[in-house]
């Protein structure tokens, strides 16, 4: 890449200058497209590179479905201009492969069709799964082996102009200004998530940092875009106060300042420089004061999140034992892992916590596509890497330099993903850079009506996820309504989100909560609505405890105590670990006159939650009116300890 606005191509030593006419003026253009504009080329690879930060305000989820929504608009766009590469054979049947397999997990299931689709947070089914199919097919169609040098230059600046917005809103972030509100520690800035953060500043600073070098070792001179994406991705990781994209950054440093050195003339000298760039890049590091303490384990919250990960694993293992070839499903770890939680886990974890990831990626595929899809998907990402190192080798001058930083950044990522949750804003920008890598040459002039029917199939996908992006919008509203009061908004949001995704049945779930909370806070009108969401929510979901839960607590609420007492024995049986819902539970079977029964669960309860006053208060309850004098007599021991330790 040279200097003044010029960049070499790929295939040729001669420059290319900044503007271009249409798609087939250049040569080896696709006749069947002529007439396409430059800039739709262009405008396609900005919304693939911008995809991973794309937020909207006023959704449920403000990242995940505008990332999936310019990821499907780029595909749609890469459509109308003609071919620079496309997706391997050998690729292609991995992926059926894998689809196969997920379509047989999630059809075996307990919630089938919400599983096949996907479930909340990350949707990994039909709606998330084959976006990133789409971002791979996308990046070897914009950025294949026959890539321009335009193509290239917009690459480039738009991966560093999404590395410089990233970095400036995670250091407002950092500085406690907050742009984006959130009731979070570490919000993450336009990620979403702190670690998502710090994994998307590891993959910009890769790609951008072997850009800067190569075109350095070529010319001599600096590309001013690679490097300010350079610095400002050092700056995302840093400001992310993530160990795991820490450690991510440190793998790409480790391969950038190898590749500055290796080549290098003066290898003494441009050691030292590498070096002391590292050195820099630690003390960047260690100067935000909440990545200091979490670095170093300084804090007692830092230490606990290393520790729950060996709890996660540990319960995330037996559950794969339980089912290694078929797994869970995709979307189905939330509901399955509850079963495996050992006693310990709600005393570490928040009363009522959701995991709904293994937290790591490699026993996410396992659990997700039972041993065949953990395998096809090591295929998958262990073949685009052998097929990259071979495809950098053949490569020249730019396209070089993005193959090679795709090669640093695959890994890095995933050595932050072993230990992190992965959702579409890191999966995407790793899709495209797998599309780069195995791309080959394009078969030929692109048949029309593949062109048509190809456009037909992406404007009905679009419209699918903007359907499903108007359905969250409504969930959004849906919340914030019953929390001002709005019982008729409320309940008219919720119907909206369902009719746009009516095979969402976790829209049930949120409905039934939200309402369930405001008719315990006494609003009128509010009991009938949250006990048909309630009851919808148990049906679709008969493996979720939480659904189980939430409709026991609708019942309980609405003194409808035997309904209660089966939904939330239903919900002990599939969280045993939860003495939230034993609690539940044996409050109400005592209410309902049934002390014997209340008996065990509360005990059970107190067995998990010995600082439960309440628990404790229930059990003394249930004791007296079976006529045991010493239960009794415990129960009160252990409520007056339990205050004790409250004080």
């Amino acid at each position: 890449m040279a200097a003044r606005g010029t960049v070499r191509s790929s295939g040729a030593d001669r420059t290319v200058p900044r503007r271009a006419g249409t798609e087939t003026r250049r040569r080896g253009g696709d006749p069947s497209l002529a007439g396409v504009p430059a800039h739709l080329r262009a405008i396609a690879i900005w919304l693939l590179c911008l995809a991973p930060i794309a937020m909207l305000p006023g959704l449920n989820d403000r990242w995940g479905w505008p990332t999936l929504l310019c990821v499907v608009l780029a595909a749609l766009l890469a459509v109308w201009v003609p071919p620079t590469g496309r997706l391997p054979v050998w690729l292609l049947v991995l992926i059926g492969a894998v689809a196969v397999v997920l379509i047989i997990g999630a059809l075996s299931a307990d919630a089938p069709i919400a599983q096949l689709f996907g479930r909340a947070p990350r949707y990994e089914g039909l709606v998330a799964l084959p976006v990133l199919v789409a971002a791979g097919w996308a990046g070897a169609r914009l950025l294949g082996t026959k890539t321009s040098a335009p193509a290239l230059r917009h690459a480039v600046v738009s991966l560093a102009t999404a590395s410089v917005l990233l970095a400036v809103v995670g250091v407002l972030e950092s500085m406690g200004l907050r742009p984006i509100d959130s009731d979070l520690l570490r919000p993450g800035s336009l990620a979403g998530n702190a670690t998502d953060q710090a994994i998307l500043g590891a993959i910009f600073a890769a790609v951008l940092g072997s850009v800067l070098i190569g075109t350095w070792r070529r010319t001599g001179r600096i590309v001013w875009w690679a490097g300010g994406g350079l610095v400002a991705g050092v700056v995302s990781v840093a400001t992310s106060a993530s160990r795991a994209g820490l450690l991510a950054l440190g793998v790409v440093a480790l391969a950038l300042a190898v590749r500055f050195v290796a080549r290098s003339p003066r290898r003494g000298r441009d050691g030292l420089i590498a070096v002391g760039a590292v050195v820099a890049a630690f003390f960047v590091a260690v100067a935000v004061p909440l990545t200091r303490d979490r670095l170093f384990g300084l804090g007692a919250f830092a230490q606990q999140t290393v520790a729950d990960r060996f709890y996660m694993w540990d319960d995330a293992w037996r559950l794969f034992l339980s089912s290694p070839w078929l797994g869970v499903g995709p979307s189905g770890f939330a509901d399955a892992i509850t079963p495996h939680f050992g006693d310990e886990w709600f005393t570490r974890a928040q009363a009522g916590a959701i995991l709904d990831s293994p937290h790591s990626i490699v026993l996410q595929a396992a659990l997700v596509g039972g041993i065949p899809g953990v395998l096809a998907a090591a295929l998958v990402v262990g073949g685009a890497l052998v097929v990259g190192v071979r495809h950098a080798r053949a490569a020249s001058l730019a396209h070089r330099d993005l193959l090679i930083g795709a090669l640093v950044a695959i890994p890095a990522a995933g050595v932050a993903l072993l230990t992190h949750v992965t959702s579409p804003t890191t999966l995407a920008p790793l899709a495209m850079l797998v599309g780069l890598l195995v791309a080959v040459p394009p078969r030929g002039p692109t048949a029309r009506s593949w062109v048509v029917a190809a456009s037909v199939i992406g404007c009905v996908w679009l419209a699918f996820l903007l359907a499903c992006t108007i359905a969250d919008a409504a969930l959004l509203d849906g919340r914030r309504a019953i929390m001002s009061g709005d019982l008729d908004r409320s309940v008219a949001s919720f119907d909206t989100a369902q009719a746009f995704r009516p095979w969402d049945a976790d829209v049930a779930l949120v409905a039934a909560q939200s309402l369930g909370a405001a008719m315990d806070h006494g609003l009128a009108g509010a009991a009938d609505p949250a006990a048909a969401w309630a009851r919808r929510g148990a049906e679709a979901l008969p493996s979720s405890s939480r659904a189980q839960y939430v409709a026991g607590m609708v019942a309980l609420g609405r003194g409808e105590d035997d309904l209660a007492a089966g939904y939330l024995a239903k919900a002990a049986e599939l969280s045993p670990a939860d003495p939230r819902i034993h609690h539940e539970l044996g409050v109400a079977r005592l209410v309902g006159g049934d002390a014997a029964g209340a008996r065990p669960a509360l005990e059970r309860a107190v067995e998990l939650a010995p600082d439960s006053t309440s628990s404790w208060v229930a059990l003394r309850d249930a004791c007296a009116a079976l006529g045991d004098d010493a239960c009794v007599v415990r129960s009160e021991e252990g409520e007056r300890d339990a205050r004790v330790r409250e004080r």
